[in-house]
């Protein structure tokens, strides 16, 4: 059978690409400072994103697979497809569970975006694993006009262009690394309110670790300048574990946890500022956010003062 394949080069680019990495790269709830409304939320956008290009591509391929669905039929329904009696097992299966993720996602929309997000991103794994085993089995399948395979013109979904791709690309790595840079600079004024308390060596340790990651950011900079938005999101994972780590090399225990404990509530802070920047920008109120951040400034400045505390009374 020949037919258009539409897309399956975005299929794999998706699965290994910036989108699925930056679903993984956001932080789970650290458990700091109590629960907040943003544990679980992933960016809306990245979100729609993942959701429309699983849906687009189970139905290129249950077409591909199965032909043209009978809409009046229940093909589509919610118990699951429905397949020709003569379908591979394993093609089935592998459908299925695709379809099943997907079902899934949709129930956990509201309670868990993030988890609903990686459950579109298995659902396309499956779908992968299904294109594989067809290719196996129907090695001649090339590309032909849909037309002739009684697929309308006008159901083909349209594809963004290179161009447009890269422009979403770049506005999300750019959006992660204008975060990051914000928590950089609130780390240093964290770090101007407890130098006098460090360690002469532990003071090295931070600024140093501070001063790398901001060198690295400009260098990450250039790069989604220069357009390489894939690398530019790996070295800002990379150097986002960095500076963890780099903090992790202090000597005194206390001041060791100060600076992991304040490092991942400024993430949290800059994730709902964000949150709320959003939520404002369409007219919502954000007074639940505005509480939240409030909160999280609270722990903060409460974290730093303790550690101050103990310093002053010569406790570790």
């Amino acid at each position: 059978m020949k037919i258009k394949l539409i897309a399956l080069a975005l299929l794999m680019m998706l699965l290994v690409g910036p989108i699925g990495q930056i679903v993984h790269a956001q932080d789970p709830d650290d458990g700091i400072g109590g629960s907040t409304e943003d544990d679980g939320q992933i960016d809306p956008v990245i979100y729609e994103q993942i959701k429309l290009q699983a849906e687009t591509r189970y139905m290129e391929l249950y077409r591909l697979f199965f032909g043209q669905p009978d809409t009046d039929s229940d093909d589509w329904g919610d118990d699951g497809p429905v397949f020709p009696d003569d379908v591979d097992p394993a093609l089935r299966d592998q459908f299925t569970h695709a379809w099943s993720e997907m079902h899934q996602a949709e129930e956990m929309r509201e309670s868990d975006p993030r988890a609903a997000a990686n459950q579109y991103l298995r659902a396309m794994k499956q779908l992968r694993n299904a294109f594989r085993k067809y290719q196996e089995d129907n090695p001649g399948v090339v590309d032909q006009d849909p037309e002739t395979e009684g697929i309308p013109e006008s159901e083909v979904p349209v594809e963004p262009t290179a161009e447009e791709l890269s422009e979403v690309q770049e506005q999300l790595v750019k959006r992660f690394q204008e975060r990051f840079q914000e928590r950089v600079t609130e780390m240093f004024e964290n770090y101007n309110d407890v130098e006098g308390d460090l360690l002469p060596g532990d003071a090295v340790k931070a600024f140093s670790a501070l001063t790398k990651a901001e060198q690295k950011l400009l260098r990450i900079q250039e790069k989604i300048h220069a357009g390489a938005f894939d690398e530019a999101l790996e070295d800002l994972d990379d150097t986002t574990d960095e500076m963890g780590d780099d903090f992790d090399s202090m000597e005194d225990i206390g001041s060791k946890q100060m600076f992991r404990t304040m490092n991942k509530l400024e993430a949290k802070i800059t994730r709902m500022v964000e949150q709320a920047a959003r939520k404002a920008a369409k007219g919502q109120d954000t007074s639940e956010e505005d509480g939240l951040i409030a909160q999280l400034r609270g722990n903060k400045d409460h974290t730093k003062n303790d550690f101050k505390d103990n310093k002053g009374k010569g406790n570790n």
